[in-house]
């Protein structure tokens, strides 16, 4: 398992510098300037060039290059080419809105897909059965931008002023609530698909009709014998699920007017702001891995059939 482990941190540390090399130069391949950018109608040949002095986008790109990776192990992302402030403070500030907006949204999406997707499977080819089967596929092809929509228009409509939650929860949960569920809705639909599939497996198996045969009671055979087990493949699931709803924020923190990560990484690609956006996607690359990882020693802890490698 260590051997396994230290394996998976080196080529999680060269993809993640991979990561970094592709964000640089495909940043310095876009068209574009920031000092352009930032001079707008005042932008003479002059000016744009003095500003590229003081900004550093002069330099050589492996020294602009070297400059911000070498930061990366001292703390010291640079600061904003349009705003001049630290990009370890815009990482925090929106990082803390992503964040939230993503486990609010896999939280909602689990407790609204375990319950229906057992059923299904312990009822298959009931009416529970059929209708959450149909539920789930109308979902499934329910773009969650087209639901947010939906809900700005015909329901709801969000404060316009960001609060944090521990500055006002009542205020922070009502602002959150819709994307969220917005958020959950064409996943919870997967997730019933899986648990359902992953539980008629399971209870197909013959210690689950060895234990239908000692006349155990229907939840005892369920809850006890075929969960535990159906389960552990959607863990897999459920990590990469959180993993990767940390970076597919973008349009849903445009529609609420969430200052989070994906909608400031929007803005700076189009301001062509170099350290916020190679810092940002950096650090959602980095939390994908290493998501990927834990559920992978997760699951190899939940089934010991699994032999990690090294082990």
């Amino acid at each position: 398992m260590l051997g396994y482990i230290i394996r998976r941190l080196i080529s999680i540390l060269f993809v993640l510098w991979l990561v970094t090399l592709f964000l640089f130069i495909a940043m310095r391949w876009m068209p574009g300037d920031i000092a352009s950018a930032r001079l707008g109608d005042q932008a003479t040949p002059e000016r744009v060039e003095a500003l590229r002095q003081q900004l550093g986008t002069d330099k050589p790109l492996v020294t602009q290059y070297w400059d911000w990776f070498s930061g990366i192990f001292t703390g010291d992302l640079g600061k904003s080419l349009m705003t001049g402030e630290p990009v370890t403070s815009i990482l925090s500030r929106t990082l803390a809105v992503t964040l939230e907006l993503s486990l609010l949204g896999w939280i909602i999406g689990l407790s609204i897909s375990i319950v229906p997707g057992i059923i299904a499977a312990v009822r298959q080819d009931s009416v529970w059965d059929y209708g959450f089967r149909l539920i789930a596929i109308i979902f499934l092809g329910v773009p969650s931008f087209w639901l947010a929509v939906l809900a700005l228009v015909y329901w709801w409509t969000p404060p316009v002023t960001y609060k944090y939650f521990f500055d006002d929860p009542i205020y922070n949960l009502k602002q959150f609530i819709t994307p969220a569920l917005c958020i959950a809705v064409g996943g919870a639909a997967f997730q019933i698909r899986m648990i359902r599939s992953a539980m008629l497996e399971v209870l197909r198996q013959d210690y689950i009709r060895t234990a239908w045969s000692k006349g155990l009671r229907e939840r005892v055979v369920v809850m006890r014998h075929a969960v535990k087990n159906a389960f552990i493949p959607v863990f897999t699931v459920w990590g990469m699920a959180l993993a990767f709803l940390l970076g597919g924020e973008v349009i849903m923190e445009q529609i609420f007017s969430l200052p989070g990560m994906g909608r400031t990484t929007y803005g700076a690609i189009l301001n062509r702001d170099y350290p916020v956006v190679q810092s940002l996607v950096l650090v959602i690359a980095s939390w994908i891995v290493f998501m990927n990882l834990v559920t992978d020693l997760l699951y190899g802890y939940l089934d010991p059939r699994i032999k990690l490698a090294g082990k």
